[in-house]
């Protein structure tokens, strides 16, 4: 069995003098990391202080109300203080400090009103978030000392329209927009009933809808599922660490496998009210040098979801760009009246197949290496034939199309959807967070919407010449 080299971390007073006043130290260069600390101790969240020390950095102002009510945005980050052998415990933290349902005042009505998942924590989140604007006393008023107050506002969904035009084209546009509906719907339809009910717990002039925005920012950015009677939860000190593709630090250990309403109970311990571990546990997994940051990689994703769900984007991350082709660039490339003629011809010969790409909003991906689906190349096949059937003429006047005029078409249209490309060879300020690395803002947009347009370009190489 591989050695658990565990720094001590008593439960005693005297320890927890020591947390305070090292708590107390910390509020010479940010008070928020001293509450922070401070709250930890109280909550028995252990640290291993002989090998990490929480770091904070403040960032240039980033949202239009930082500096208006002593808010300046801050950035934090776990370091080592010494050589960390692999398998050692960082921190421990109690379940019963998780932001979650199941430990909020709030849980009773979340449960009532039938919420679930993402939903039911920004719920929670919105009113755990109004406790502390009311008092310093509140349960988890230390936690939301260190929590952007106004929300990420890196992320691209609190951008101004001259910014998202910088992502003209790419995948994440069309997010965008359909997250502004989603916030809109979820708010009106799920949020604001609580409002009315639980006034106390809700009160309204905290939990509008830039609130929930701002609670919903935190979550997209920094929740893990905790599984269980937790669900998904904010993990004071598991969102401390940063995310860097290919380096990752620590694993969390002491996630549930399964829902607390699930028939498990032969599996649980019936003293423990349904959960095998009542703490978290996050250990490292590999040598970590003195000095170096530790990082909790988010998994395999590309720049544009990095980007989506927190706010940064990594240079040298480039294997999982996602371009894709749907109806959409067809009727670009074609036309509307052409198009649904091929579809009307298709749906009177029963072609299911094909006309999922019509009905369902079925779309095609451009691998890495610039192919495509197969079973694109065979709609386009399609495609061609009954435009012929059909004796159909382009735009232009052709009055026989090939598959690989079509192909030429919608690759072009699609490209198109980037707009004007002389701008991703201006030079950008590359913005970088102070903490984790990575780029923001237009210079993220940019890097964004530069990758796709590459990886369309080995499309068009490859399957035109």
């Amino acid at each position: 069995h591989q050695r658990d080299t565990v720094t001590p971390l008593a439960n005693g007073d005297g320890r927890r003098r020591m947390k305070r006043a090292r708590a107390e130290d910390a509020c010479d260069s940010d008070a928020r990391l001293g509450e922070f600390l401070a709250w930890c101790a109280m909550e028995k969240i252990r640290i291993a202080e002989d090998y990490v020390r929480i770091e904070s950095h403040c960032a240039e102002a980033s949202c239009p109300k930082d500096g208006v009510d002593g808010e300046v945005r801050r950035h934090y980050c776990v370091r080592a203080t010494r050589d960390i052998p692999s398998d050692t415990t960082i921190f421990v933290i109690p379940k019963t400090s998780l932001v979650c349902a199941n430990n909020s005042v709030s849980g009773d009505g979340i449960r009532d009103a039938e919420l679930g998942g993402g939903l039911a924590l920004n719920a929670c989140a919105l009113a755990e978030r109004a406790a502390s604007l009311q008092s310093a006393q509140a349960p988890f008023a230390g936690y939301f000392s260190i929590l952007a107050k106004y929300g990420e506002q890196t992320l691209p969904m609190f951008w101004d329209e001259t910014l998202r035009k910088e992502l003209r084209g790419t995948e994440l546009e069309r997010h965008l927009a359909d997250d502004d509906e989603a916030f809109r719907e979820d708010y009106e339809t799920c949020i604001a009933p609580l409002l009315d009910e639980y006034p106390e717990i809700f009160p309204r002039e905290l939990c509008d809808l830039a609130a929930f925005k701002a609670v919903a920012s935190i979550a997209a950015s920094r929740a893990f599922f905790v599984g269980g009677k937790y669900g998904e939860c904010l993990v004071p000190c598991a969102d401390l660490f940063n995310h860097r593709t290919g380096e990752n630090s620590v694993a969390v250990f002491g996630v549930e496998d399964s829902s607390d309403d699930e028939d498990s109970d032969e599996s649980k311990d019936e003293n423990n009210d349904g959960d095998d571990n009542r703490e978290l546990v996050i250990k490292t997994v590999k040598f970590i040098k003195a000095g170096d940051e530790l990082f909790n990689t988010f998994g395999s994703q590309s720049n544009a979801s990095l980007l989506h769900k927190y706010g940064f984007c990594e240079t040298h991350n480039e294997d999982m760009v996602t371009v894709t082709i749907d109806v959409e660039c067809f009727e670009e490339a074609y036309g509307k009246e052409f198009m649904h003629a091929i579809y009307d011809a298709l749906k009177a010969k029963t072609s299911d197949a094909d006309i999922e790409v019509f009905e369902d909003g079925k779309y095609f991906e451009i691998e890495r290496n610039g192919a495509i689906d197969d079973e694109f190349l065979r709609f386009v096949t399609v495609v061609a034939a009954e435009a012929n059937s059909l004796k159909l003429t382009t735009d232009d006047g052709d009055e026989y199309i090939t598959s690989e005029s079509i192909l030429k078409r919608v690759l072009d249209a699609r490209m198109a959807k980037y707009g004007d490309l002389s701008d991703l060879n201006e030079p950008v300020s590359e913005e970088q967070p102070p903490a984790g690395g990575g780029l923001v803002g237009l210079a993220a947009a940019r890097l964004v919407r530069r990758q796709e347009v590459e990886l369309l370009r080995r499309a068009q190489a490859r399957l035109l010449g």
